[in-house]
This record gives C-alpha cells, sequence and structure tokens, in this order.
C-alpha cells in the first residue's frame, strides 16, 4: 500500500493535475496570466502545458501527459520510463480487449446455438463435400458471421469517436459489469443451493454459510450501480 501511495505521489509530482496557460508573446504574458484565474484566455492565444486535466478532456488516458513530459529534452534521461509505460499500456490495453472480445465471441456463439434448430444442422451437413468441412459447418459459419458483423460495428465506432468510445468504456463499462455480477452470480448461487443440483457431487463444495452471501453480493454491487448511475447523471449534467 505504501509504495503504490508514494507512485501515485511521484506521478502527481511529475504531471500536474491543471494544464498552465503561457503565451507564445512575450507582451501578453502578464495580460494572460490574470485570465488564467477565470479561464477567459482566448483559444489559440496561449499553450497548454500537458496535465491531467488536460488529458481528460482530450479524451485520453492519464499515461499520455506522463509520456509527453518524459519524452522532454529536460526529463531525457528518464525517457526509458516512457517507453516502459507506453509498452505496459499496449500491452494491458490488447489483453483487456482480447479477454473482452473473447467474451462477446462466446456470447454471440452461445446466442446462435441457442436459436439453432438441430433439424438445420442436419440439413446443412457439409461434411459430403470432403472431410476438411467437418470442422467448416453452416452453424459455425454463421457464428463467425455474427462475430464479424458486431465486431465491425464496434470498431467503426471507436475509430469514428475514440473519445465517446472511452468514455462508453469508462462508465457503461463499469455499470454493466457491476449488474453483471450483482445481478448473475447471486443467481448463481441461488441455483447451486436449490434442492435441484444438491444431488451433484462436487469435487469442491462451498460451505453451508457462503450461500448467505446471495443476499450481500447483490446488495454490494446494488450500491455499485446506483454510484455508477448518479456518476454519469452527474457526468452528463455539467
Amino acid at each position: 500500500m505504501l509504495s503504490i501511495h508514494s507512485l501515485c505521489w511521484s506521478i502527481l509530482a511529475v504531471v500536474p493535475q491543471q494544464s498552465t496557460c503561457l503565451s507564445t508573446n512575450i507582451n501578453e504574458t502578464i495580460k494572460i496570466a490574470s485570465n488564467l484565474f477565470n479561464n477567459s484566455q482566448i483559444q489559440g492565444a496561449c499553450i497548454l502545458s500537458p496535465s491531467l486535466k488536460r488529458a481528460e478532456l482530450n479524451g485520453q488516458i492519464s499515461t499520455v501527459p506522463l509520456s509527453d513530459i518524459l519524452e522532454n529534452d529536460e526529463f531525457k534521461f528518464f525517457q526509458y520510463v516512457s517507453f516502459i509505460v507506453q509498452l505496459f499500456i499496449v500491452i494491458s490495453i490488447s489483453v483487456s480487449f482480447m479477454t473482452m472480445g473473447s467474451a462477446l465471441h462466446h456470447t454471440i456463439k452461445g446466442v446462435v446455438d441457442s436459436f439453432w434448430n438441430p433439424t438445420l444442422e442436419a440439413e446443412t451437413n457439409l461434411t459430403k463435400y470432403g472431410n476438411a468441412f467437418q470442422y467448416v459447418t453452416a452453424r459455425r459459419i454463421t457464428q463467425w458471421f455474427c462475430s464479424l458483423v458486431i465486431f465491425s460495428i464496434v470498431f467503426g465506432i471507436a475509430m469514428s469517436n475514440p473519445k465517446g468510445f472511452k468514455t462508453i468504456l469508462e462508465q457503461a463499462g463499469s455499470l454493466f459489469q457491476n449488474i453483471e455480477m450483482g445481478l448473475f452470480l447471486a443467481i448463481m448461487i441461488y441455483k447451486v443451493s436449490t434442492a435441484e443440483y444438491r444431488h451433484y457431487i462436487l469435487p469442491f463444495q462451498l460451505p453451508r454459510w457462503f450461500t448467505l452471501l446471495q443476499w450481500i453480493i447483490p446488495a454490494y454491487f446494488g450500491l455499485a450501480v446506483f454510484y455508477d448511475i448518479y456518476h454519469i447523471l452527474r457526468h452528463y449534467a455539467k
């Protein structure tokens, strides 16, 4: 905990929360400096330094201003830190999107399987055209086609409006994740505790007191859902 606290203070020491506005014309420095307190400086009349607030307004993650500052000549010795940070961000974002994309793909496959008719599977059997079609079935083609369409829509939205896509990931992603954890996990715990599933032999059975969490979990994540809704309404009410 102490190391995380020290790391946060180190980042704040390098990257300020607010930008400073310096004029491109020395004669206008005093005039613009007086306007910093009421945020009335003219657009384009000054150069805004990298900051956490500026990154938020531009729809950027907080590591972008950190990399911009470290790549300056003043911190030339620490440019390797900027490279490590960018490499870590690339890896973390790639892993995150691969995980979420895999979950979305398997969800689409489950939806297709739930609506797929076994009779249609027999009618569209392609094995008569060769052994190669043993794995290339009409159902799998449909699954991959639906995944391609949905992923193309998500990719198009992300490329056309990156700032809005980032806002959706931060706000809607947190909201739906809390709904998923609070609702579906509680339903799973409730279902396994019913008489219908009690006769199944499990290699690792949860203790009896664990079933009490079916009431604590939705209450906890329900509060998180209300907080997310409040945060979203407050964000768009500004």
